[in-house]
């Protein structure tokens, strides 16, 4: 299942997602949820919930927007078989990918 969110992107979040992302691009976003209210011509009461944007991080090139169950099934394979070479090791913010 598929489903789209409408996402606000401001500055140079916003160049980036103007250039690289088109709709139904994979992506990865952090931000808060926000709710905004109005009334239309005819006089009804609307609102949209949007995702205003802090980071992004964009997915592969090509990739299909809808992961079938055999292609989840086997990255989280892939991800169970990787060895941990060691366990003290003390984890770097710095060195986390997003």
């Amino acid at each position: 299942m598929v489903e789209f969110h409408n996402v606000v992107c401001w500055r140079k979040l916003a160049e980036i997602a103007q250039k690289f992302l088109k709709k139904g691009s994979l992506l990865y976003v952090e931000g808060r949820l926000q709710t905004r209210s109005w009334q239309d011509q005819a006089g009804n009461k609307r609102n949209r919930t949007e995702i205003v944007a802090e980071r992004i991080q964009l997915g592969p090139r090509g990739a299909k927007t809808t992961p079938t169950p055999e292609t989840t099934e086997e990255k989280v394979e892939e991800v169970e078989e990787i060895p941990l070479e060691k366990e003290n090791e003390e984890i770097n913010p710095e060195e986390i990918p997003f």
